[in-house]
């Protein structure tokens, strides 16, 4: 028995018609049809709660958009730093596009559409907006997992990577031009790991310890971070080529008995502006996405 109280009968009725199709489809295991679903996240939380008291619907988690970005941000709490950054850029976007009271059943699949739209009207390039729908797309559909919502307003979005379109490719020449501009053998070392082992500058560069060099197989063991949610995927081995290691060599010579790490360069704006530097210094033509370019090169 549910208990409305006084209430216009006209109303009570509108209920029992509700949950008779809710409790109907329960019996036969099937998820109920879209007009109830519609109903049931458009009604108040006080007639929410005795449906779910009855085990007709589950209980509320949130319901404000405020509510939800809290939760959703402490549900990603173990992402890499990078990861959690993107995702409060879009926490704040949405937030400010539909206020943080906004009731989460009320945000359409049209009000989704003109927050996209205005991403690129306020000057974020293709990249950023899918980046940032696709984060919003994430968040949404982690409701509807839930149970929060029947379906997430932002599904019908496109969002995800955008493809580069830098097909600039760093000849051999290229790189042992650059290597002679470079400072120490240090620098040569960096941009050889990047260029000849396609290793990710900084996250696998900077974590790269003599250990993980095998001299006598020719081999080096690559830590991971960007890959190492993925099962199996936490490393892998990577081939020295002659000339790799020829730069590793000359590096260990310079280092001290106790120097652990291969490469200590961290400040990351002065290490594209020092590569930036080199590249005028060789004589070559430059290129965008600096260390990118040269694993890709590499690939």
């Amino acid at each position: 028995t549910i208990h409305l109280g006084k209430v216009d009968k006209r109303y009570a009725e509108s209920v029992r018609v509700r949950v008779e199709a809710i409790l109907g489809a329960q019996l036969r295991s099937e998820p109920i049809d879209r007009e109830t679903s519609e109903w049931l996240g458009s009604i108040d939380d006080w007639l929410h709660s005795k449906l779910a008291a009855v085990g007709l619907t589950k209980g509320r988690q949130c319901r404000t958009l405020g509510e939800w970005m809290e939760m959703f941000m402490e549900s990603r709490a173990g992402l890499k730093p990078e990861s959690q950054r993107k995702l409060e850029q879009t926490r704040t976007k949405l937030e400010s596009f539909f206020g943080k009271d906004r009731l989460l059943q009320q945000v359409s699949a049209e009000d989704a559409s003109r927050w996209r739209a205005g991403l690129g009207k306020a000057g974020l390039s293709e990249a950023a907006v899918k980046t940032h729908t696709g984060n919003a797309k994430t968040m949404f559909g982690e409701l509807v997992h839930r149970e929060v919502l029947m379906r997430s307003p932002f599904a019908h979005l496109k969002g995800g990577v955008t493809p580069t379109r830098n097909s600039r490719y760093v000849t051999p020449e290229e790189t042992e031009a650059l290597l002679a501009a470079a400072p120490d053998a240090e620098w040569r070392l960096l941009i050889g790991l990047a260029r000849l082992a396609g290793l990710r500058t900084p996250s696998e560069t900077s974590l790269l310890t003599w250990d993980d060099i095998d001299w006598e197989a020719g081999l080096m063991r690559v830590q991971s971070p960007k890959t190492e949610r993925h099962a199996g995927h936490e490393q892998r081995t990577v081939p020295i080529v002659p000339r790799l290691m020829e730069l590793l060599e000359e590096r260990r010579a310079e280092c001290d008995a106790g120097d652990d790490q291969l490469v200590t360069i961290r400040s990351a704006g002065g290490r594209r502006r020092k590569m930036v530097a080199m590249i005028e210094a060789a004589g070559v033509e430059p290129w965008d996405q600096t260390w990118q370019t040269l694993r890709r090169s590499r690939e």
